[in-house]
């Protein structure tokens, strides 16, 4: 059988260990997949023989995790445990610097870049109340509020809304 079939809605929804599904879709049912049959919970497993190996040990209470789910139809918010320690499945991570969502979706991560930009250009108020000139003001501008503004633009720069672009693009129209 192949993966498209194993979808294939008219069949029985009951489980059947022979068919070929994702973790998810046992929950969605209610049930738990077990993990020797779990991809993800193997992986994980995977990791804790290579840190082993290598004479390193994980560190569980710093330990997150974020599951990328593109669809709605199977949607579930997993449960691992390792070493007797439950694993945190998280929805949005704050990662070098970018906060990252579990629907990879840029609105958090560009609401907190224009609040940040935001209270930079309270430094350049100041400035031009203090008298001082175009040139300094926009070398200040250039330095704190763009560089917020610009952070991390290789990553998410395809993946913004039109709303996330004016939003940043609010931040650089209230200086003039």
């Amino acid at each position: 059988m192949t993966i498209a079939e194993s979808f294939n809605t008219k069949e029985s929804l009951e489980p059947n260990p022979d068919r070929l599904l994702p973790d998810r879709f046992h929950a969605r049912l209610g049930q738990k997949l077990p993990d020797d049959k779990s991809e993800v919970y193997g992986q994980i497993k995977t990791i804790q023989k290579y840190a082993n190996t290598n004479q390193m040990k994980l560190n569980l209470s710093k330990t997150r995790f974020m599951l990328f789910n593109p669809t709605n139809n199977y949607d579930f918010i997993p449960k691992f445990e390792t070493e007797g320690v439950k694993v945190d499945t998280l929805e949005e991570m704050k990662l070098l610097g970018l906060i990252v969502t579990n629907d990879l979706k840029w609105k958090k991560d560009t609401e907190n870049i224009a609040k940040k930009a935001y209270q930079k250009l309270w430094m350049i108020q100041r400035l031009k109340v203090s008298g001082a000139n175009m040139e300094d003001m926009k070398d200040v501008y250039e330095k704190q509020v763009r560089s917020y503004l610009e952070f991390g633009a290789p990553v998410w720069n395809n993946g913004l809304t039109r709303a996330d672009v004016n939003d940043i693009k609010s931040v650089s129209s209230t200086l003039y």
